[in-house]
């Protein structure tokens, strides 16, 4: 095992026995009651024995765990072209598992089911609503799905890096790039105007963190790269809203960057500003569409046509939005949400949707794959 593993371990402790002595003291009152010193960073830097340490571990990862034995991205075009087909392909049935409720963010599938691309692909699609209880991936394991929609591409990993974890493999995936930030308000912004700001270091000096379960990692992440912040923030248990942000109880509020920033705005407070983990080197994929590896092995004629169908509504998307919104809300039965809501939903994650030169929309790269792996494995949440 790499040494520079281990130099994760303290930082692990410190931040449960963090999160231990903020319960206890009932901490979290967003009340700033440290004095910034002169020689606080101005801004953010990558910590440069961070990145070391990602480094030393990657060619752990790629001896043990290398993407290519999980990450198939053959299935899609090439040349990223994802035009109709010219021919219907023979009927095929499909059953797709949701990673949550049907809700805009499975956007894509709803557009593909709505103007016939699976259809055009002679695919029958069946979409299963996921949530609590409903993992999609351990419907997959189980054999109640062809296809399950991933929320987190590090879910693939932890099962690749599983003894007793299902077979699986990722084929695509529409967000490329975390979404997972900690928002805050710009208090010097009117709340009806957007903020600009950049955060500082001296924006988190003495801040209160609200975080979720299960987010400790990035609770290490940020303390491992900016050190001089250790002791200096404060961290409590939040909710799925942003109600204890809006309100002042809190400074930030982990979030992802394209969801909940529009029920901020929904409450009337345009000026949110948000700390983006990926911008310092924490990525991941959301939304990965993965199949067992049995039938990635036996039917990738089937899945290059379904491929093809979701590049086609995701393009859609990109190129009019309107419509792409007006088709998701008639499908986003379970929640209520407007036209709008919808919109911004696209407007904040197209940054992470987008082809890039050398990266068509849906295609995630084999490298970024082996990132994800040696940032879970610095942070043992991954074995051997």
């Amino acid at each position: 095992m790499p040494f520079m593993r281990n130099l994760c371990r303290p930082v692990l402790t410190f931040s449960t026995s963090l999160l231990a002595a903020c319960f206890l003291s009932s901490c979290g009152q967003g009340e700033k009651e440290l004095e910034v010193p002169e020689d606080l960073p101005e801004s953010f830097a990558i910590n440069s024995e961070v990145e070391k340490t990602y480094s030393e571990n990657l060619k752990v990862i790629r001896e043990s765990l290398p993407a290519e034995r999980y990450v198939d991205m053959s299935f899609l075009p090439e040349d990223g072209d994802y035009s109709a087909p010219e021919e219907k392909g023979p009927s095929y049935e499909l059953t797709v598992g949701l990673p949550w409720i049907f809700n805009d963010q499975h956007a894509p599938l709803y557009i593909a089911q709505a103007l016939g691309y699976f259809e055009d692909e002679g695919l029958i699609v069946d979409l299963r609503e996921g949530g609590p209880g409903r993992n999609p991936l351990a419907l997959l394991a189980g054999g109640s799905v062809d296809i399950a929609i991933s929320s987190s591409g590090n879910a693939i990993v932890r099962l690749a890096a599983s003894a007793t974890g299902a077979d699986v493999v990722a084929i695509a995936a529409m967000n490329r790039g975390s979404g997972y930030s900690w928002l805050a308000m710009d208090e010097d912004t009117p709340k009806e105007q957007r903020s600009d700001k950049v955060l500082t270091p001296a924006d988190f000096y003495g801040a209160t963190v609200g975080i979720q379960e299960g987010a400790d990692m990035a609770m290490t992440f940020f303390l491992e790269n900016f050190p001089y912040l250790k002791d200096k923030v404060k961290f409590t248990r939040a909710g799925f809203t942003p109600d204890l942000l809006v309100v002042g109880t809190i400074d930030f509020y982990a979030a992802m960057y394209e969801n909940q920033p529009r029920l901020i705005e929904g409450q009337g407070f345009k000026n949110w500003t948000a700390f983006r983990f990926s911008d310092y080197g924490l990525t991941d994929f959301a939304n990965v569409h993965t199949v067992s590896r049995e039938m990635a092995e036996t039917q990738g004629p089937v899945l290059r046509r379904y491929l093809r169908a979701v590049g086609r509504a995701v393009q859609l998307m990109l190129d009019d939005p309107k419509q792409a919104a007006e088709i998701t809300k008639g499908y986003s039965t379970t929640t209520q949400l407007t036209i709008e809501q919808i919109l911004r939903r696209f407007d904040l994650q197209r940054s992470m949707i987008e082809a890039s030169p050398g990266m068509p929309i849906l295609y995630a790269p084999l490298d970024t794959w082996d990132r994800i792996a040696s940032q879970l494995y610095t942070y043992e949440q991954i074995e051997f």
